[in-house]
């Protein structure tokens, strides 16, 4: 009751007065609570401070996180309180080298190599230039998108690609026997080979099964054969990854590496292939991986091969499993490097230590990658 309403009511009691001056106390006292009281509206966000996104799983990215994107934060943000601390997304994950998710288990005869008996067949080495692909009619245009592909062909000689390096070719599911000296000889053009045999018809061949000037990408390709496998020679960049390299071929004065970089070849990455170098004539070869420098005159520190990463291979039946003249930086990491070899599982000409850690023989014991 209203305490004005109350006073308009007759009572001439002390007790009636005191008694009713006491309730309008109170109720006064209840109103001015209630006026102070804020409101229960609905609750809205607040402009004074951020409004929290959902946490964001990372998408995979094809390139490496910049430096920044890892880095700590400056000392001039300030730490969030505990009531508002949010869990930051897991850092994004490092990509892996290749391009591709790679094989499961070692390569072998029978997840690498072409699949197919349905070939086009062609007689006599072949010259790969533009106008022997508007020739052919093959698919693409040339582009890293949408690279030239030859694809679902036997070449029975050498395959010989002389392109613009802007030029982007692909070689796949595809079967080459090779010509006098090599089976593929990538001079120029940005190249991909890739799901290809790559084998003498027959007798081997004193020459390399893939020999690339300038750069290249070969991916699970099964090779055997020649003298040499695959054999680079320029500034790259380089890519081998999960190629079956078996069976050399010897012949008097020839020498052997199952994979030869030479003479100054650089910027590669020689990941998850199965290297074996046992020979035709039952030796080993000389290397599985050789890393050559051969200086000529006057050629100086343009000869020197380096920045090369050697991991997750399994390398047998070498002189040498890796032999690395002289060849910083490189990085050997997380191989197998058998007891089958002669004289050494790795050498490095140079003192230093190129041991990334991780390498171990057949039987899982450490073995330490270093001059």
């Amino acid at each position: 009751m209203h305490p004005r309403t109350s006073s308009r009511q007759v009572n001439d009691g002390r007790r009636t007065r005191k008694l009713l001056a006491s309730s309008a106390l109170l109720v006064l006292a209840v109103l001015g609570v209630a006026a102070c009281s804020p409101a229960r509206a609905r609750p809205v966000a607040s402009t004074s401070s951020p409004v929290l996104s959902p946490v964001r799983t990372p998408e995979t990215s094809s390139s490496a996180p910049s430096s920044t994107a890892s880095s700590a934060p400056s000392s001039s943000s300030a730490a969030p309180s505990s009531s508002s601390a949010v869990v930051a997304p897991p850092a994004l994950p490092k990509p892996p080298t290749a391009p591709t998710q790679g094989l499961t288990g070692w390569p072998n005869a029978s997840n690498t190599g072409v699949r197919t008996s349905d070939l086009k067949e062609l007689r006599g080495d072949q010259l790969v230039t533009a106008d022997w692909i508007k020739k052919q009619g093959l698919p693409g245009s040339g582009s890293q998108a949408d690279p030239y592909r030859i694809e679902k062909y036997l070449v029975a000689g050498m395959l010989h690609i002389d392109l613009p390096d802007s030029t982007n070719l692909v070689v796949s599911q595809s079967r080459v026997y090779g010509g006098e000296f090599h089976a593929l000889w990538i001079e120029n053009g940005t190249v991909t080979v890739q799901d290809t045999t790559i084998a003498p018809n027959g007798k081997g061949l004193s020459g390399n099964g893939i020999v690339a000037y300038r750069s290249g990408t070969f991916l699970r390709n099964d090779i055997s054969g020649f003298n040499i496998g695959i054999m680079v020679q320029g500034q790259g960049p380089y890519l081998i990854q999960d190629n079956f390299l078996h069976d050399t071929y010897f012949q008097s004065g020839d020498h052997t590496d199952v994979i030869n970089m030479n003479p100054n070849a650089s910027n590669g990455v020689v990941k998850h292939n199965y290297i074996d170098g046992i020979r035709s004539d039952g030796d080993y070869t000389h290397n599985g991986i050789g890393i050559y420098n051969d200086p000529g005159a006057g050629s100086g520190s343009n000869a020197v091969s380096k920045n090369w990463t050697i991991e997750q291979n399994y390398i047998t039946r070498s002189n040498h499993l890796i032999f690395a003249a002289a060849s910083p930086p490189f990085v050997v990491k997380d191989n197998v490097l058998t007891t089958e070899y002669k004289y050494a599982p790795f050498h490095n000409a140079l003192p230093g230590n190129a041991d990334g850690g991780g390498n171990v023989d057949q039987n899982g014991k450490a073995v330490k990658a270093q001059g």
